[in-house]
């Protein structure tokens, strides 16, 4: 986990496309961590994190954010949905 969360600091901070694509896999990994242990609240704070950098998110997980969006009564829920992006909404119907 460590690791992940450096990858994201490192490859926002250098930019370049190798050093984003490895951010963006580090993130949707972090994602779907968070997803698979139902951690909700940190899960929506990563989907955040993923949108913000373009990756693909795979429709299940799509569907646990906004699943927990809805149930959560903050604010702060909904303008991470909101925040939506058209690449981002480029997802593949892969499970695990």
């Amino acid at each position: 986990m460590r690791d992940l969360k450096r990858t994201i600091r490192l490859g926002l901070s250098a930019g370049g496309s190798a050093g984003l694509a490895s951010a963006r896999e580090s993130a949707v990994a972090l994602l779907e961590h968070s997803v698979r242990k139902e951690h909700e609240r940190l899960a929506l704070l990563r989907l955040g994190d993923a949108i913000r950098m373009g990756a693909n998110i795979r429709a299940d997980v799509w569907r646990y954010c906004e699943a927990v969006a809805n149930r959560r009564p903050d604010v702060v829920s909904r303008a991470i949905l909101a925040m939506r992006l058209p690449a981002a909404t480029n997802t593949t119907e892969q499970t695990r």
